[in-house]
């Protein structure tokens, strides 16, 4: 299961020596692949176990086969080469936009030159779900079925106005990532939790954890394109500021 999992994944030698190491260091036999475990064999059973879990991935709809590309998905926009100035008014600032990298490196360390990443998991509404609901599902269609469960309804888009300014609120949020890029300070501490020595009590705390808030919402504001979800620390921390407060 394991080596099937890792298998390209960046460093997958040293990750299948591992596990072939442990493996082996509980006594273990790789060569065994019985999958009968009607004998009572528990390292069929696991084997068993293992094929049905690769076996179900292979068809839940998430096209593991084709590397969980898109099949149906494609943009309206064109890329964003961000090695050249480009005159960007012709697109709909509505839709996504592709970037186009000399040089990128995705979530899970693999490097590729020349790139233009595609859109992340437009289409992982059709993937088989374990706990969601269909009386929650939406079919939405923008030129294919796109499967939405609880939908939250649309964002705010950009409004064809140059009188709203500000006041607009697409750009309102877009302006928000600036106002607090603003207050992001490469001398301030970002250990959550550290006691500061001029704050007492839990004061000293929540000055620490507004900082790495601080930084975190900016972060992940900028780093949605190559989320799924948010970051661990980035839940945990506010975990942290609701029991201080």
């Amino acid at each position: 299961m394991l080596t099937h999992r890792f298998l390209n994944s960046p460093g997958t030698d040293q990750i299948t020596t591992e596990i072939d190491d442990l493996f082996n260091s509980y006594g273990y036999d790789k060569t065994f692949t019985s999958e009968d475990y009607s004998s009572g064999s528990y390292a069929a059973l696991g084997n068993y176990l293992a094929a049905q879990m690769i076996t179900y991935g292979l068809n839940d709809n998430a096209l593991e086969t084709s590397d969980y590309s898109n099949a149906f998905y494609t943009p309206d926009n064109p890329p964003l080469i961000l090695e050249l100035y480009q005159d960007n008014t012709i697109i709909n600032p509505n839709k996504w936009q592709p970037l186009a990298f000399d040089m990128f490196q995705d979530q899970s360390g693999n490097t590729f030159p020349n790139e233009t990443p595609d859109f992340l998991s437009p289409e992982w509404g059709s993937v088989k779900p374990f706990s969601l609901k269909t009386d929650d599902l939406q079919v939405l269609n923008a030129g294919f079925d796109s499967y939405v469960y609880n939908d939250p309804g649309p964002p705010v888009y950009i409004q064809n106005s140059n009188g709203l300014g500000i006041d607009d609120p697409y750009k309102w949020h877009f302006a928000l990532v600036a106002s607090w890029s603003s207050h992001l300070d490469p001398d301030e501490s970002h250990l959550v939790g550290k006691q500061d020595s001029k704050q007492p009590g839990c004061r000293g705390i929540r000055i620490q954890l507004r900082r790495t808030l601080r930084r975190e919402n900016l972060e992940y504001a900028l780093d949605l394109f190559r989320r799924i979800f948010p970051p661990r620390d980035w839940l945990s921390n506010r975990v942290k500021a609701i029991e201080c407060c």
